[in-house]
């Protein structure tokens, strides 16, 4: 059998339900790794990494869920190995990386603490598919019959406002009268019970608010601080829609043009009232005080170690002999 890989989107009539702790382990998996094998993270928000090819790293992992029928929900994962990804490694069958024996006897584990889940594909790192991630889909088939293949992109941009994790099926074609598997992307939709929504708040409390010297000010601040990210981030997506639309580069939707009529003028409606000018009164009391705050912080500094001085200057030898003259003489 010959194995090709697609990117064209086929409808498998596949029901997925991927949960948030899956994609956070994954992410979890990658920087661990990626710190461990000396690679350095992307950080860039704005577009593309400019990180070559042979300064990657890569993870692979087992995806575990239930399965009932053509509705599937993958809910929890487990790690296989990471690797240091060169160029002449990209198109490499990730078989050739992993512990088979491990493979199966973390699977074995899994099933006797957690029986009720069971193997329904596998994760990897990178931004597309490669003919070694389809050999190892043909791997897999040994472990369940119609495995998920879950890639998480981790040198994305997040301008894009998109999940940066993309999901395949397996499908196998007839050409030339010889079969061929390929991976076909297909839709998922994250779902998440109250109980994990809880949980993931307090990983993301407790890794900001780790330190004991960090007050819940601090915590406030770093929320306000994503959402206007975030907020930042929309609000480029809808000027490069607006940007393409008036250069004719994708055709016009009037239902969001309204959409963004309407928010524009509300917007400007805002400003102009009475209402926005209660709003900035109020921000310049706020910045007035903070600069008072400020500037009294920093008086009560300057008097304290001026106390110092004095406090050392009184205790040594000279100025417990030369007397208050002397004293005044010096800082007078």
């Amino acid at each position: 059998m010959t194995t090709t890989a697609t990117a064209t989107t086929k409808d498998t009539s596949l029901s997925v339900s991927l949960h948030p702790s899956v994609i956070l382990s994954i992410s979890d998996h990658y920087v661990r790794s990626s710190v461990a094998l000396g690679v350095p993270l992307s950080s860039n928000t704005d577009g593309p990494s400019a990180m070559s090819e042979a300064a990657g790293c890569r993870v692979l992992g087992i995806l575990l869920g239930l399965q009932n029928g053509r509705n599937i929900e993958i809910s929890s994962c487990f790690e296989l190995t990471q690797y240091r990804l060169d160029s002449n490694e990209a198109s490499e069958d990730p078989t050739t990386k992993i512990d088979i024996a491990f493979l199966y006897a973390r699977k074995e584990q899994y099933k006797t603490i957690l029986p009720h889940l069971e193997v329904v594909g596998w994760y990897s790192t990178g931004s597309d598919v490669t003919p070694g991630d389809i050999a190892f889909q043909k791997f897999m088939t040994a472990l369940t019959e119609n495995p998920l293949f879950l890639c998480l992109d981790t040198d994305f941009s997040y301008i894009k406002g998109e999940l940066p994790a993309f999901l395949y099926a397996c499908d196998v074609h007839f050409e030339d009268n010889k079969p061929q598997m390929s991976l076909i992307p297909i839709s998922f939709q994250v779902a998440s019970s109250q109980v994990e929504r809880i949980s993931l708040e307090q990983v993301v409390t407790t890794g900001i608010s780790s330190d004991s010297s960090v007050s819940s000010v601090v915590y406030s601040l770093h929320n306000i601080s994503n959402a206007v990210r975030m907020l930042l981030f929309r609000m480029k997506i809808l000027r490069k829609f607006l940007e393409m639309t008036r250069q004719g580069s994708i055709p016009k939707d009037p239902n969001m043009l309204r959409e963004l009529n309407s928010i524009y003028s509300q917007f400007s409606s805002v400003v102009g009232g009475p209402m926005f000018s209660l709003v900035e009164k109020e921000l310049e009391e706020d910045s007035n005080d903070t600069l008072i705050v400020s500037y009294l912080t920093g008086i009560t500094k300057a008097l304290h170690l001026l106390n110092q001085v004095v406090d050392k200057f009184q205790m040594s030898p000279e100025g417990a002999i030369g007397g208050s003259r002397h004293w005044r003489a010096t800082f007078l």
